[in-house]
């Protein structure tokens, strides 16, 4: 199993913003055809011939105003682990630094489980107006800790999500927002680790979190792993 970074041409989407003499900014979202970057995740068997194989493809944006007009690709971020039975995959959209909204129109982010022959579960995560950020993949061999942090336009925390799995089955999820006051959490600082028994530890912004045999637990101090 190995993933490629490659280019083809395919059709994709296409998000343009145009902004004019006023200030007054336009967009239009469409698909055209286009030679765009793609992530590919492929497996093969021991003689090297091919299993399955997924691939991401990433969209085209384009900002537009009086004097300057940036363009370009924009490539999913991948994580992958994997438990004896399973391959997990989170697959997230990204977006230009400069126009980081143009997040808001392209697909959503999604985990996949996949076995021997393919995908056996998908979970939609959603989308954000901006990416998710710190994102964390993590394997135990048998447990698997997901999380990640969806910011606000301007950057400041929004919320985090953690997921934990056995197998295809989900065992824990829960968000994390901003300022909760039934809690000492923020959202994730983009670290987790997850132990033989299936306790995981994760990062938040003033400590981290412990998910034990099905009691959660908050300890204020230093958010470093």
């Amino acid at each position: 199993m190995f993933l490629e970074n490659l280019e083809d041409v395919r059709e994709t989407l296409f998000v343009k913003f145009s902004v004019d003499a006023q200030g007054k900014t336009n967009i239009t979202v469409g698909n055209i055809t286009a030679r765009v970057p793609i992530v590919r995740l492929r497996a093969c068997d021991l003689d090297g011939k091919s299993l399955w194989m997924m691939e991401f493809p990433g969209y085209l944006w384009s900002y537009e105003e009086r004097y300057h007009k940036n363009n370009g690709t924009a490539v999913p971020g991948v994580l992958i682990t994997n438990t004896s039975e399973y391959l997990y995959v989170l697959v997230y959209q990204t977006a230009p630094h400069r126009v980081p909204e143009v997040r808001r129109y392209a697909p959503d982010d999604y985990l996949y489980i996949v076995g021997e022959n393919g995908t056996v579960r998908e979970f939609d995560l959603g989308w954000g107006v901006v990416p998710l950020r710190n994102a964390f993949l993590v394997s135990n061999g048998s447990y698997v800790l997901m999380g990640f942090e969806r910011p606000q336009p301007d950057g400041s925390p929004y919320f985090g999500r953690v997921m934990i799995l056995n197998g295809t089955e989900i065992i824990f999820k829960k968000a994390f927002p901003w300022k909760d006051p039934t809690c000492l959490c923020y959202v994730i600082p983009g670290w987790g680790k997850i132990d033989e028994n299936g306790c995981a530890t994760f990062g938040l912004y003033d400590g981290n979190a412990t998910y034990c045999n099905g009691t959660l637990t908050f300890h204020r101090e230093d958010a470093n792993p």
